[in-house]
């Protein structure tokens, strides 16, 4: 029996995913030098396109063999992007980009502000307990200090964003990079399943309830037949 038409595009793309998910395979091996913070984001290091052109078929199936196949490359697009970005992740941190005098001056911020910001935390907790247990005469000027390093410690925190942001654009923290790639991979994927779950709830929800409709719409029509040859 001849496959349907349908059938071969979405074989044939299978075989393109394949094709595609081994190049991504070698170029996720790529080091990479770290890149100025001011050229803009990098690219992925991990190629996705795969399991996007895979959700992409299973969204776009008509019927159910359709679904079987589109399921099927998808199956196979996920676990291949899962084995990319194990080696991504197995190559980062074998391999991580060798430091510069840029990126020592990102790392050394990155500490110092680490730093004030585990020292506020701690005199923030020191005059709580001070503020706990003093007399009333006192608590105005001590609350005071709690307010002013409190203030301080959203400052910090500001700026341990900044640092943390120079670094992540400057490239350097590959392992860091994949890894973040890799969590968003996952957040996208179960909201596709969930969709998908979503979907196949309704389509059987509304499966029996279009039969219904089409009963009681060919039951009207052999009513209204039989009223007609009761008339003649």
């Amino acid at each position: 029996m001849w496959m349907k038409a349908s059938q071969w595009v979405i074989t044939s793309v299978l075989l393109l995913l394949v094709i595609g998910t081994a190049v991504a395979l070698i170029m996720t091996r790529d080091s990479g030098a770290p890149v100025d913070v001011t050229r803009g984001r990098r690219p992925p290091l991990v190629d996705e396109q795969p399991i996007k052109t895979a959700r992409t078929l299973v969204s776009a199936a008509s019927d159910r063999d359709e679904l079987r196949v589109a399921q099927q490359v998808l199956k196979l697009a996920d676990h291949e992007v899962d084995v990319a970005f194990s080696s991504a992740m197995r190559d980062a941190s074998e391999n991580p980009t060798p430091p510069t005098a840029a990126t020592k001056k990102l790392y050394a911020r990155l500490s110092q502000t680490q730093a004030a910001l585990a020292a506020d935390q701690a005199r923030i907790e020191l005059y709580q307990k001070e503020l706990a247990a003093a007399k009333a005469d006192q608590k105005d000027t001590l609350q005071q200090q709690v307010d002013l390093l409190k203030a301080q410690l959203e400052l910090d925190q500001d700026e341990l964003e900044d640092a943390q942001g120079d670094l992540m654009r400057s490239g350097v923290d590959k392992l860091g990079r994949v890894q973040r790639q890799f969590n968003r991979h996952e957040s996208a994927q179960h909201d596709f399943e969930a969709s998908q779950k979503q979907a196949n709830a309704y389509s059987e929800y509304s499966g029996p309830a279009s039969d219904l409709a089409a009963q009681f719409s060919a039951w009207r029509s052999l009513r209204t037949t039989r009223r007609c040859f009761a008339c003649v």
